[in-house]
């Protein structure tokens, strides 16, 4: 892969690739919006943007709050599994979610 290959695929992944306030961003709203939204302080969701370890709930509340559905994907040499957690498993039940195979 030469040079100009290299960078073009990295391009590629970055674009697929955001933070918290990114997302935020995109999605054209302040801080402050999506605290209401979330029940929290715009405090807090400047905090939660910085983190690099955070709850899977406060993610899910944060993507929900800009317009957008959390899904967790394992990555496998078999194939892909969608992770279903906390108020999925209780809808969706105990089947088998796979993804990709």
């Amino acid at each position: 892969m030469g040079r100009v290959s290299n960078v073009r695929a990295l391009a590629e992944i970055q674009t697929h690739q955001s933070s918290l306030a990114q997302v935020r961003k995109l999605r054209s709203l302040a801080q402050s919006t999506v605290a209401e939204l979330t029940g929290m302080d715009q405090s807090e969701v400047s905090r939660l943007e910085r983190r690099s370890d955070l709850l899977l709930s406060t993610l899910r509340k944060f993507i929900q709050a800009t317009g957008g559905e959390l899904h967790l994907i394992a990555k496998f040499p078999g194939g892909d599994i969608e992770l279903l957690i906390g108020e999925e498993l209780s809808e969706e039940g105990s089947e088998e979610n796979t993804v990709g195979r």
